[in-house]
């Protein structure tokens, strides 16, 4: 699953093996950045009210109703939480 984010960027989730993901930034149809994770962070992060995920070149930031994606501390794009979460229910 993919979400647009700011042009040229998505932001891909990726099931690995039924319990881990990989969030992937991808620069039109390469990769730029990725990072492991896996279902039971995410639902975490999630249900915090504000709060930040993941320290590297990745990094996601919720605040109320969205999540602000940063590679290498730069805002790239942001995504609805209730997206995020469909998203999620799907793998």
């Amino acid at each position: 699953m993919q979400f647009g984010l700011d042009e040229p960027f998505k932001l891909a989730i990726e099931s690995e093996d039924g319990k881990n993901l990989r969030l992937v930034v991808l620069t039109g149809d390469e990769e730029w950045v990725c990072h492991k994770t896996n279902g039971k962070t995410l639902k975490k992060f999630l249900t915090e009210p504000d709060s930040t995920l993941f320290k590297g070149r990745l990094q996601l930031h919720k605040m109320n109703d969205h999540i602000t994606v940063l590679v290498k501390e730069q805002a790239i794009g942001h995504i609805l939480v209730v997206d995020f979460e469909a998203v999620l229910h799907k793998l």
